[in-house]
């Protein structure tokens, strides 16, 4: 009895260890999972794909696969909506919800096709949030996490197309010479027909150079035509269309070849008819004065009012021709040699002759100009962004200040041991806002090689770009491959060397002259030392965000390095030579405004609860105060909080302000 009582003990005892045991894996667990959502491990998205950039041509198409990984508690449940967008007419071309018990990768696959006429780029992004829900183990914020990856498409004609396109931009070149040399003929026409048309009366011919004018207008017109076909790919039209025009243009040239011998006759004509009417006066001024009989008198005034009459009337060539013939045979009629001795009475002509000068017009002295090519004949690139398309920006843009791209550089990592891509979350919600603004969200960038055929790849539409970035990745070069290290023990100086490296690398892919930085916390010491190291140049305007301009104290100071790396908390202390340097540098003279977070208790002072108000403000800088409260829920103070847009609207409504100032 006494054995059976003692062995149903030993099982209650043993269940009870067991209980104890099991009772500390499962508190333990949830103090660890606390601890790591604290450090900031909660929900992670990863988007990867072999290449975000794409080169086709007409007729081909690229077949993509997309991969997202997404760490979280493997306590929680993941939820998420995702959607594939053609950005450049903002048709969504997929989209769907998930969820997730068992974390595995999701993968989806695209094909993209290029539009089928034109050149340029079009723009495609994949979206992603997720969230996790809160239960006795899943320790987390529920906050939605997202994460996007933006894919162009460069698209240009095919081999076969190029090869036609400069075939008919040859042919289309040719026939505007042909029209140029037309409108050159027909303008030099102009002053002789004027000249012509004063004292010859020519009504058809008048009627015959107009329509000749016509129809070289509409030559003209077809040209332009053809240029919109070229331009629209539209071949087949060209293949039909140039051949008739050619057959027009030969119609014109025997028109104009029938036209102009007319208008050689006519000048010709003119000219003889002018010569023998400038004798003919002469022949009448020596007739005027001699003593004639009343018959020959009569002869003699009657060939004075003929001319007269001939001089200021608008005849045709022939009756001009015929006229001074008529007076020419009438005073040939006349014989000088009568005796005038026998003549009871002579007389004299009293009439006056129209004086008349001989009035010789030129035949046209054809010139030729050289026509600028037509405009529409160049290729131009389109590119598209929500619909609203424009010409793919070019080095004229590279200047623009209304297009400099914007680079948002997180701050200090409580954290050493959680994977740096977190940090690039933090300006998700403002990266999004900014793009109802104009600024095209284009996700985060890595550091990378500069190929040239990526050159000003994210410059071409006719909009800003704003990316994110972080200076814990580096890059390595090994044989051909580019790979992508995470360092996040180093000091501030090495982060600002890769702030430089993402600079260029931003500039490089969009093809501007400068960047604008907005910064949070640390990431404001990485790009003030970045000034001194590198200088203002390739920066237009820098907005710093709870920057501790001048360090950290007190609480913050003294388990910085507990969790956070040792070498980025050294360069903080106000104490330290890094923020000695800074704070004796000369004043930078491009615009910087430093955003403060003032109202809550920051080690007896106010500040943002992690950065005081004298630590971050900068005599040289325009400085904002924005008053807020420290409540700390889910570990989030107003030192983070200032760069959510919905829940610091204030600070937001700065940024856009400062973007839109020149």
């Amino acid at each position: 009895m006494k054995k059976r009582r003692f062995k149903k003990r030993k099982v209650v005892l043993a269940f009870l260890v067991f209980s104890v045991f099991l009772a500390m894996i499962i508190f333990g667990a949830k103090i660890y999972l606390f601890i790591n959502l604290f450090l900031g491990n909660d929900v992670l998205i990863t988007i990867t794909t072999d290449n975000e950039n794409f080169f086709l041509s007409h007729g081909e198409s690229q077949d993509i696969k997309i991969k997202t990984d997404i760490l979280t508690n493997p306590f929680c449940s993941i939820y998420c909506d995702y959607s594939f967008i053609d950005i450049s007419s903002g048709h969504i071309l997929d989209n769907a919800n998930f969820s997730l018990k068992i974390i595995a990768p999701v993968t989806k696959n695209y094909t993209l096709v290029p539009p089928s006429k034109g050149i340029g780029q079009k723009l495609y992004r994949f979206d992603i949030e997720c969230k996790s829900e809160r239960t006795f183990l899943c320790h987390t914020t529920e906050e939605l996490k997202k994460r996007n990856l933006l894919i162009t498409l460069n698209y240009d004609l095919n081999l076969e197309e190029k090869e036609a396109n400069q075939e008919y931009r040859k042919q289309i070149l040719e026939l505007v010479e042909k029209e140029a040399l037309i409108s050159s003929f027909l303008a030099d026409y102009k002053l002789p027909l004027d000249q012509l048309n004063e004292s010859v009366s020519m009504d058809n011919l008048i009627l015959e150079y107009d329509s000749l004018k016509a129809s070289a207008s509409s030559l003209n017109q077809s040209i332009n035509n053809l240029t919109v076909f070229l331009n629209n790919q539209e071949y087949a039209e060209l293949s039909s269309k140039i051949p008739e025009l050619d057959n027009s243009f030969l119609g014109f040239k025997n028109n104009l070849s029938y036209f102009n011998k007319t208008v050689f006759n006519l000048i010709s004509g003119y000219n003889s008819a002018s010569l023998k009417l400038v004798a003919l006066q002469s022949d009448l001024k020596n007739f005027q004065y001699i003593n004639v009989s009343n018959e020959t008198l009569t002869v003699i005034d009657k060939a004075i009012l003929d001319f007269n009459n001939l001089s200021v009337k608008k005849t045709s060539l022939i009756e001009k021709e015929l006229e001074i013939a008529l007076i020419s045979i009438s005073l040939s009629s006349i014989n000088l040699t009568t005796n005038l001795s026998n003549l009871t009475e002579t007389f004299i002509s009293n009439e006056s002759i129209n004086q008349i000068s001989r009035t010789k017009i030129d035949f046209p002295n054809f010139s030729y100009y050289s026509p600028d090519p037509p405009v529409l004949m160049e290729k131009v690139q389109t590119c598209c962004l929500f619909n609203q398309c424009h010409e793919c920006c070019n080095d004229s843009c590279y200047s623009d200040k209304t297009k400099f791209p914007v680079i948002f550089i997180h701050g200090h990592d409580f954290s050493k041991i959680v994977s740096a891509e977190y940090n690039l979350n933090i300006f998700d919600e403002m990266q999004r806002a900014l793009e109802n603004e104009g600024y095209l969200d284009a996700g985060s960038m890595l550091i990378g090689p500069e190929e040239e055929n990526l050159s000003g790849i994210l410059g071409k539409i006719n909009y800003p770009v704003t990316v994110k970035a972080s200076y814990y990745f580096d890059s390595y070069q090994s044989r051909d491959q580019n790979i992508i290290l995470q360092t996040k023990q180093d000091n501030l100086d090495t982060y600002a060397i890769r702030l430089n490296d993402i600079v260029n690398s931003v500039k490089f892919k969009t093809n501007r002259e400068k960047v604008i930085i907005i910064s949070h916390s640390m990431g404001g010491l990485v790009f003030r030392r970045y000034l001194q190291i590198f200088g203002e140049g390739d920066i237009s305007k820098a907005i710093l965000i709870a920057s501790p301009n001048h360090g950290v104290n007190g609480t913050v100071l003294k388990y910085c390095s507990v969790f956070g790396a040792e070498l980025e908390c050294e360069d903080m202390d106000p104490a330290n030579l890094f923020l000695n340097k800074l704070d004796n540098a000369k004043n930078p003279k491009i615009p910087i405004y430093n955003i403060i977070g003032i109202g809550c208790d920051t080690d007896g002072e106010t500040g943002d609860k992690v950065v005081t108000n004298n630590s971050a403000y900068l005599s040289y800088a325009k400085n904002y105060f924005i008053n807020g409260t420290c409540e700390g829920s889910n570990f989030q103070y107003l030192h983070t909080l200032m760069v959510s847009p919905s829940k610091t609207p204030e600070v937001y409504k700065i940024i856009k302000e400062i973007l839109k100032e020149n």
